[in-house]
C-alpha cells in the first residue's frame, strides 16, 4: 500500500487523510491461513511534523476463521488501530517507515 507524499512533503505542520481500498493478493490469504470476507480498509492520517511523518488510522476488514474446539466456521471482524513514524532518507533505529523520493509503501506496517 503506497502513498503518496508530494503536497504533505511541501506543507510542513499540516495534515492528509489517505483512504484505501484494497483487496489481499490470495497467496497473502493462504500464507496467513484466513479467507477474507472483503477489501481490507485503511484509513490514515498522516501528519507532516516537520522532522518527520506521524502516520495514525485504522485498517478494518472481516475474516472467515474455524473454531478450533468445534471446527464451524465463523466471521470475525477486524478492527485495529495503527500508529508508526514514517521519514524520510534513513531511521537509525530502524523502527520508522522508510521512504526516498514521494511514494512511501506502508505495507510492512499494514499486513
Amino acid at each position: 500500500m503506497r502513498l503518496d507524499l508530494k503536497w504533505l512533503k511541501m506543507h510542513p505542520h499540516e495534515s492528509e487523510l489517505f483512504t484505501i481500498h484494497k483487496n489481499l493478493d490470495s497467496q497473502l490469504s493462504k500464507t496467513l491461513h484466513l479467507r477474507l470476507l472483503e477489501a481490507i480498509d485503511l484509513e490514515l492520517q498522516v501528519e507532516n511534523t516537520g522532522k518527520e511523518y506521524v502516520a495514525s488510522g485504522r485498517v478494518q476488514t472481516s475474516v472467515r476463521l474455524i473454531c478450533g474446539r468445534c471446527l464451524k466456521d465463523f466471521t470475525y471482524f477486524i478492527d485495529i488501530p495503527v500508529l508508526f513514524d514514517i521519514v524520510e532518507g534513513t531511521d537509525p533505529s530502524g523502527e520508522a517507515v522508510v521512504f526516498q523520493g514521494e511514494w512511501v509503501d506502508v505495507s510492512p506496517r499494514i499486513a
